[in-house]
């Protein structure tokens, strides 16, 4: 699968020799690249609003499934600018370069509504910045809670890009949650985040926290195969009742 997506990108996107390791595999058109070295690359696509989306990629330099240039997505975010954010050393945030990065992002987002967004790696992200940036809301897909050993010692995945984080700066979420922002986290119900996800129903109260029934760490693509991936981010940017979005897909909470 990943030589038929890298096929398919090879025409829009050329890795130099120097950064063939780091640098994501994803077509820029249409974006900016206002900011970048050797940890984060920050792309802007300007709008008409005084409102920006702030999305942060996952592992794969993706948003697992999201695609803030569909259609569908853009219907009624279609005049507010959007922002990528990749760690491209995979760090979750634990990178020198991050209060750079931060600071490049409030210049870019100051005076704006901004809205945190990302999956997996990216959701971790979305929530770390969200009081950084003063974000009205924080959206986050299966966010992992920490990948310090010492807190989730039962997190195997992504042990090679752990292994390479010389300090963890950040080891958990538990004070990112600030009353500035509208947190909106989802979770599937299946083995893969259950480490993770005891430590949000924990500050459950900080947060609208939705457990998806017959799901892993696929919910996004999970929603999106029922149709309701874009409607649910649209039910949070607006503040709607996300539990009526999902009944009528008939997908069930945990």
């Amino acid at each position: 699968m990943f030589r038929k997506v890298k096929k398919k990108l090879s025409g829009l996107w050329r890795p130099s020799r120097k950064l063939s390791k780091t640098v994501p595999p994803m077509d820029r058109k249409g974006y900016d690249t206002v900011f970048e070295n050797n940890g984060f690359a920050i792309l802007r696509q300007p709008g008409e609003r005084q409102e920006c989306t702030v999305s942060f990629t996952g592992i794969g330099h993706a948003l697992g499934g999201i695609d803030v240039q569909n259609p569908e997505f853009s219907r009624s975010l279609s005049h507010e600018t959007k922002i990528f954010v990749i760690d491209k050393e995979r760090t979750w945030g634990n990178s020198v370069h991050w209060e750079e990065t931060i600071a490049v992002l409030k210049r870019h987002t100051d005076g704006t509504e901004v809205t945190t967004l990302g999956n997996s790696m990216g959701g971790f992200l979305a929530i770390l910045a969200a009081g950084q940036l003063r974000a009205s809301r924080s959206i986050a897909f299966v966010p992992q809670w920490s990948i310090d050993p010492d807190i989730v010692p039962g997190e195997t995945r992504w042990s090679n890009y752990r292994s390479n984080i010389s300090k963890i700066i950040h080891p958990d979420l538990s004070a990112a949650f600030v009353d500035s922002t509208k947190f909106y986290v989802f979770f599937g119900n299946g083995p893969s985040d259950q480490e993770h996800l005891k430590y949000f129903r924990e500050k459950q109260d900080r947060m609208k926290l939705f457990v998806l029934d017959r799901c892993d760490h696929n919910v996004a693509h999970f929603l999106k195969e029922r149709g309701q991936l874009y409607p649910v981010i649209h039910a949070c940017h607006s503040d709607s009742d996300i539990h009526h979005v999902l009944a009528k897909a008939d997908i069930r909470l945990d």
